[in-house]
């Protein structure tokens, strides 16, 4: 028959285990020993071309009480986006091929459905790799410098800084 120290000593054991499973048990780590923060890092987000075409608009009209009347460059340029005749003439020629069935001028520039129309045709003709790579700097400086000088014309960085300015106060990665 078990005598008291036994019944004693089975229940000390007892109780320490108990007390041993009840905590969680970890195993033994670098990670464990010495944590390493890793730093948070911000998901990149990167403007789609109508986010583009909106900080050029931004940009041509950001002031004008009526952006889609505004008429700039003396006359030549016209509505929320200053397109030229040029321009429009110059983006004609991919969006009649696309079979696009385009306004006269005065009304595709000045209309918010057309005029971005215009401004894609005109980035297809001259940098339909910015197009499909969404190159802010390069759409941006194309539109404001006149098809595939803008690029190399010095006058169009000025440019380019404000559509830059505006896409990262909206939060983007430019």
């Amino acid at each position: 028959m078990p005598t008291p120290k036994t019944f004693l000593l089975l229940a000390l054991f007892l109780l320490i285990a108990a007390i041993c499973l009840s905590k969680e048990t970890k195993p033994m780590t670098n990670s464990t020993i010495s944590p390493a923060a890793a730093p948070a890092v911000a998901p990149v987000k990167k403007p789609t071309l109508n986010d583009v075409i909106a900080a050029i608009r931004e940009v041509e009209t950001g002031g004008h009480r009526d952006p889609t009347h505004a008429v700039g460059d003396n006359g030549k340029s016209l509505g929320p986006y200053q397109i030229s005749n040029g321009y429009y003439q110059d983006s004609l020629l991919v969006l009649h091929r696309l079979n696009y069935d385009v306004p006269p001028y005065k009304v595709a520039v000045t209309s918010d459905t057309w005029a971005p129309e215009i401004m894609k045709g005109y980035w297809q003709r001259w940098c339909p790799e910015a197009v499909k790579s969404v190159d802010v700097e390069t759409l941006s400086r194309v539109h404001n410098g006149g098809g595939p000088t803008g690029m190399k014309n010095d006058n169009t960085v000025k440019f380019w800084l404000k559509v830059q300015r505006i896409l990262k106060r909206k939060g983007f990665s430019v």
